[in-house]
């Protein structure tokens, strides 16, 4: 007789995401590494550099969920046991790598975020508040430390206090949820600062405070989607309840960094239009390797005129 194997709402969603996240990413690819060369000298290239490599990784990890989500509709719908012993170890490694990648990202754009406000009402300290690469990786490797020590944490607690450890789980989620909340609220003031900005083209090509930004809304919007339901809960499930959405929220570890990259100005947007447009379409998305060597900017030198500080 044959093991029943059910497809649950959280692991359709979570396909589905990654799905998407393929399927732009070599768009992706194609678009940071035409800008590679120019974004390099920008005092936030550290952060795209971080993101497309979070993000290469991530899409590996992503391959292999895939490929057992499919198996496991293959196995629930025609029996097949074959690859039933990889079943239990995805199911706790996939949460556990990209739940910590989606951890640090997350907080590193709080950080961010924190430090975007400091750089554009302070900018006479831009020179301590600009971040190096070596910087950024130094930052990055701390918060994977942190948050591998917070899961540690969170196996060890129950054995030394009598709470669950859901109670323990939801009390830093929403804690990390608030931390978002409040680093976003942050470009209100920006947002109101730079309206007189919006006539200067230097502003309407680069869109500067856009990427990290898009990727806080974003998240803040799947979040507050989630809120919705988790206060219709009952009392008594809001511990399960909150860790189904987390685990949700997961889902776009991927998608939110790439959509936000390739939208967040002009520039970014002209230079995927020009993709589509070229006859190396097919190309790019069969092997995101392939260089634009033809596709040329269509953005006139002279109009790439931004402070640091307003990136």
């Amino acid at each position: 007789m044959h093991p029943e194997i059910e497809v649950d709402e959280e692991s359709i969603t979570n396909c589905v995401f990654m799905v998407i996240s393929f399927l732009i990413y070599p768009f992706f690819v194609a678009v940071f590494r035409k800008n590679h060369a120019k974004d390099k000298g920008k005092a936030i290239f550290p952060v795209f550099n971080h993101f497309y490599k979070s993000i290469k990784k991530i899409q590996i990890v992503n391959a292999i969920y895939i490929l057992y989500f499919f198996f496991t509709l293959f196995m629930a719908f025609f029996g097949a046991t074959f690859f039933v012993f990889l079943i239990p170890v995805l199911l706790i490694v996939f949460p556990l790598v990209t739940g910590l990648m989606h951890d640090v990202n997350e907080f590193l754009l709080g950080l961010l975020s924190i430090q975007r406000f400091c750089l554009y009402f302070m900018p006479n300290y831009e020179k301590y508040l600009n971040i190096s690469v070596e910087a950024l990786n130094v930052v990055v490797r701390n918060l994977y430390i942190c948050f591998i020590i917070k899961s540690v944490m969170l196996i060890i607690l129950p054995y030394i206090y009598t709470a669950n450890i859901l109670t323990y789980t939801t009390l830093i989620l929403l804690f990390q949820n608030l931390f978002v909340f409040l680093c976003a609220l942050l470009y209100i003031p920006i947002l109101i600062s730079i309206r007189k900005a919006r006539h200067l083209s230097s502003f309407k090509l680069h869109r500067p405070q856009n990427y990290i930004m898009y990727q806080l809304l974003l998240a803040l919007f799947a979040k507050c989607i989630y809120a919705i339901h988790i206060f219709q809960s009952p009392l008594h499930e809001l511990n399960e309840v909150i860790l189904k959405y987390q685990y949700l929220d997961i889902c776009h570890v991927s998608f939110f960094p790439q959509i936000s990259y390739l939208l967040c100005n002009k520039k970014n947007w002209d230079s995927l239009v020009e993709i589509f447009k070229s006859r190396n379409l097919l190309k790019i998305w069969c092997c995101p390797c392939v260089k634009l060597s033809r596709i040329q900017p269509t953005v006139p030198q002279a109009m790439q005129i931004y402070s640091t500080h307003a990136e």
